[in-house]
């Protein structure tokens, strides 16, 4: 278990969570795990008021990975289109298929030639 139980243990542990203070995977869990159980049971008010600030902000944190990678997959699959379409015009690759955008329900793909 870990020893988190007074105001000052969560605010701490929540400035580890802010800060991505370089924790495992497993002690991370441990640590939410640990203020969810506070959030819901924590025998001060002032307890389980800090544990679900603390947990707020790690979902906020989780909530800003998630859209930072989506961003980062976007631009790459952007940039592969760029590339794929250059190589066509290029002459590198010939399309094959009606293309993106077409009403045809088959899938349009490419072929090297």
């Amino acid at each position: 278990m870990v020893d988190i139980n007074t105001v000052a243990d969560v605010r701490l542990a929540g400035r580890a969570i802010n800060d991505e203070w370089p924790v495992t995977p497993e002690i991370r869990k441990k640590v939410i795990d640990r203020l969810v159980y506070l959030q819901e049971f924590g025998e001060k008010h002032s307890v389980q008021v800090a544990a679900a600030k603390a947990l707020q902000s790690a979902d906020q944190i989780n909530i800003k990975k998630r859209a930072e990678e989506q961003r980062r997959l976007d631009a790459e699959h952007t940039r592969k289109l760029q590339l794929l379409d250059a190589a066509v015009k290029l002459g590198l690759v010939k399309p094959v298929g009606p293309g993106i955008g077409s009403m045809d329900s088959q899938p349009s793909g490419r072929e090297v030639g």
